[in-house]
């Protein structure tokens, strides 16, 4: 930052140093300062409009929401083949509540291949919050059949199919992520149920039993980090 600086104290006009100091203090973290020059480059330049994404990126850093949105709205009108921008604002859509506009971003997102996972169960799972169970199960579908071992898509379709009653359709994909991801608990949560429902007692108790000592384990690891984050804060405040 400081060796950036100084070469534009020197040459302002050096646009080059200018995007490797708005960069660089992205990855710093300093989304203000980052956003000063993002403004400088997009006005400057004739293809200012390139940095409208790093400018959604320091507004949200940043805390500015509405700011972000806004700045990314403007990289997806200055390159509608912009699969990032599409995804983030799918992404800041959700967290402010416009569901509709959400699924209809992750929808397009999913022509994009870097995207095209997340966006697909992501979207699956605001439609199923709002009933659209179908269309949810559909996608979530051809997501696991890009990915058979997609988690949150499996996750997604083997809750859809046991809430629906589906229960022995459903118990494959729980199975799946006990294989997957055997420290999380909450599979054998659903397991538990599974095959209570199937009758399979002794299996149901298993996973039933699993399930509460990862919970507990999941439970300590909090309490334990939480402890240790004390700790540090007050060690910090020993070295003041």
């Amino acid at each position: 930052i400081a060796a950036d600086r100084a070469v534009l104290q020197a040459d302002p006009a050096n646009q080059v140093v200018r995007e490797s100091l708005a960069a660089t203090l992205l990855r710093a973290e300093l989304p203000d300062e980052a956003i000063a020059e993002l403004v400088l480059l997009r006005d400057g330049l004739e293809d200012g409009t390139r940095f409208y994404g790093m400018l959604g990126d320091a507004r949200l850093m940043a805390g500015d929401v509405r700011g972000a949105i806004e700045d990314y709205e403007a990289a997806e009108s200055a390159s509608p083949d912009s699969g990032r921008a599409v995804f983030h604002l799918a992404r800041l859509y959700e967290s402010t509540g416009f569901i509709n506009e959400a699924i209809d971003c992750y929808q397009r997102s999913r022509v994009h291949e870097q995207w095209r996972q997340e966006s697909g169960w992501r979207a699956a799972a605001l439609l199923a919050d709002r009933g659209a169970v179908d269309q949810a199960e559909t996608l979530l579908r051809a997501v696991l059949a890009e990915n058979a071992d997609n988690r949150p898509a499996l996750m997604g379709l083997g809750r859809l199919l046991a809430i629906a009653e589906r229960y022995a359709a459903a118990l494959p994909y729980f199975e799946r992520l006990q294989v997957l991801d055997p420290d999380d608990y909450r599979t054998y949560f659903f397991l538990s149920k599974l095959y209570f429902r199937q009758q399979r007692e002794v299996e149901a108790e298993k996973a039933f039993n699993s399930y509460q000592l990862g919970k507990r384990r999941a439970e300590m690891k909090e309490s334990v980090e939480e402890d240790l984050e004390g700790v540090l804060r007050q060690f910090g405040e020993w070295t003041q």
